[in-house]
């Protein structure tokens, strides 16, 4: 189909906010909450995070203010749309006991509900189609994850001032959105703040029709277009990709990972901000009496002792082992089971990492090692 850009000012966004909220069950977007911007459901134009960015590093996050009225001037938070598609934890079914015999069993299945993901970035658009492909992939589907699927309607945003955590650019994608219902470019003139508005799918353009938007001229794309190239020349953080996935696999005894072990805490805060990781464990509550039981599906990380519990032992009790197991599953055996990478850039393992361990310093070091080896 092809793409119309809209003009729109600071009100006209709100109209187009609460207009989406007025069209779905559920709006989630930016929210700032206990000194950091993360995705929350959202009930209020005015909930929205204006008049911040945020400072990231190795092992740190901080907000900052900017003072001049923007709503995207920061990149992104802990969360991701994981959060609200593969929840952290979930009731799978219930069994309440009748007799000494018999058991009755209740599930509650998945309610078909649409959701608007509004002013998400580009990493959690590629995050999204990564997780797709996990859950809907192949020949057995998550029913849970694609009843909410279904129901998504993504309003993005262009990243205009990238973290420096961020390395999308390194991972085939960029600061500004590809695939989405509409995208939101924020935009300043030495006169006017403004917004273009892109629609990107005939259900984006059908859910602006209503409101009247006046089309953008060719100067103000242009000005969107800047603000992209701009943002790309930002993201100074980078990852050379070739030859990664045959190095870490070929290569699991290798010195470099023990000195990444030294460092690393085990606490899976990596996986638990990646916005990819998708692994999950099972477990029962039961009552005193043994009258009831609720079955519970929650996130799980390969840093956890339990996650390789078989036969009575543990595979991976140390935290080199649980370490190289995330990052070559990550770089390499990824490809195997899905045909691409598992990350996407976004930076968060590095910014939530309580010791600031970066796999875009370690990678490296590991690959420039062992051809350094190779050579002698």
């Amino acid at each position: 189909m092809e793409k119309f850009n809209y003009l729109l000012d600071t009100q006209q966004l709100r109209d187009l906010f609460e207009h989406i909220q007025s069209s779905v069950d559920t709006v989630i977007g930016p929210k700032l909450e206990q000194g950091a911007i993360g995705l929350a459901h959202l009930q209020h134009f005015s909930q929205l995070p204006r008049g911040y960015s945020e400072k990231q590093g190795a092992g740190s996050y901080q907000i900052e203010s900017t003072n001049n009225g923007s709503f995207f001037q920061y990149s992104i938070g802990p969360q991701s749309v994981k959060k609200f598609l593969h929840p952290s934890e979930r009731k799978l079914w219930s069994a309440k006991k009748i007799d000494k015999h018999k058991f009755e069993y209740s599930y509650e299945p998945t309610k078909s509900k649409q959701i608007a993901f509004f002013g998400i970035r580009s990493c959690d658009i590629k995050s999204l189609e990564i997780l797709d492909q996990v859950f809907l992939g192949s020949r057995v589907k998550d029913p849970h994850y694609q009843q909410l699927r279904e129901g998504v309607i993504l309003i993005t945003a262009s990243c205009a001032e990238p973290s420096s955590v961020c390395f999308c650019t390194s991972m085939g994608h960029g600061p500004r959105p590809e695939a989405f219902d509409l995208n939101i470019n924020e935009l300043w003139s030495p006169t006017a703040h403004f917004f273009l508005l892109e629609v990107g799918s005939k259900k984006g353009e059908g859910l602006i029709k209503p409101l009247g938007f006046k089309r953008a001229e060719k100067d103000q794309i242009k000005m969107a277009d800047e603000l992209y190239k701009h943002a790309c020349k930002k993201i100074n953080r980078k990852l050379n990709n070739k030859g990664v996935k045959e190095k870490l696999r070929e290569n699991s005894d290798h010195p470099q990972w023990d000195h990444i072990a030294d460092r690393c805490l085990s606490c899976a805060n990596c996986t638990m901000v990646c916005p990819t990781c998708f692994c999950s464990t099972i477990y029962d509550q039961n009552d005193l009496e043994g009258n009831h039981t609720d079955r519970w599906l929650k996130w799980d990380s390969c840093f956890n002792d339990n996650f390789s519990y078989i036969h009575g032992g543990t595979v991976r009790s140390s935290t080199k082992s649980k370490y190289r197991q995330w990052l070559t599953h990550k770089f390499s055996t990824w490809f195997d089971q899905f045909g691409s990478s598992g990350c996407v850039g976004c930076g968060r393992c590095i910014a939530w990492c309580p010791v600031g361990i970066d796999l875009t310093v370690e990678i490296p070091k590991l690959a420039e090692q062992i051809a350094e080896e190779q050579k002698i």
